[in-house]
C-alpha cells in the first residue's frame, strides 16, 4: 500500500500545475475548485488549511499541523505529517498518507484509502470502501452502511474488535 501511495502521489504531482499563483503559507486558508487539475503544497511546511472541492484531481502536502477538506472531487491525495486532519467527501477516491496524531473523516465516497501513524482516528460512513493501514496505535470507525473495511496494523497484526464498534490496532 505504501508503495501504490508514493507512486499516486508522484504521478500526482508530476502531472499537474498549481492551480493558482498564490502559494500557501503558514496559517493562511487556500482554496482550489471548479477546474480540471490542483495541487497545493504549504509554503513554511506546516499549518496551512487546504480546500479543494469541485475538481477532477486535487492533491495536497503540509508538514505538521495541517487542515484539508476536499470535496466533490473525482481523484484527491494528500500527504502530512503529524496532527493533520482531513475530511474527504462527496467524490471519488481519496488517499491520504499522515503522521501520528492525526484524523481522517471520509463520506460520501467511492473509497478511502489511509496510511496513518501513532494515535490516529479514522471514520467511514457511507463509503463503497475504506481502506486503512495503521503505523502504530490507531482507531477506526466504519459505520454500518461501509461496504468493506480493511484495516491494516504494523507488523501484520490482527486488529481488535472493540465494543463501541471500532476496530483499533492497539488497546481499545
Amino acid at each position: 500500500m505504501k508503495h501504490l501511495l508514493l507512486i499516486v502521489l508522484v504521478g500526482f504531482a508530476a502531472g499537474i500545475a498549481a492551480c493558482s499563483g498564490a502559494r500557501c503559507g503558514r496559517g493562511d486558508w487556500c482554496s482550489c475548485s471548479n477546474g480540471t487539475d490542483c495541487f497545493q503544497g504549504c509554503d513554511d511546511g506546516d499549518g496551512c488549511r487546504i480546500f479543494c472541492y469541485n475538481m477532477n484531481r486535487c492533491g495536497a502536502s503540509c508538514g505538521n499541523d495541517c487542515s484539508f477538506e476536499f470535496h466533490d472531487a473525482t481523484d484527491s491525495s494528500v500527504n502530512c505529517g503529524d496532527n493533520c486532519h482531513f475530511t474527504c467527501h462527496d467524490g471519488g477516491s481519496c488517499t491520504v498518507h499522515a503522521g501520528a496524531n492525526s484524523s481522517f473523516t471520509c463520506y460520501g465516497m467511492k473509497q478511502c484509502a489511509v496510511t496513518t501513524g501513532n494515535n490516529s482516528r479514522v471514520t467511514c460512513t457511507t463509503a463503497d470502501s475504506c481502506i486503512v493501514e495503521c503505523l502504530g496505535d490507531c482507531r477506526v470507525f466504519c459505520e454500518d452502511d461501509v461496504q468493506s473495511c480493511d484495516v491494516t496494523c504494523t507488523g501484520g497484526a490482527s486488529p481488535v474488535s472493540c465494543t463501541d464498534g471500532s476496530k483499533t490496532c492497539g488497546s481499545c
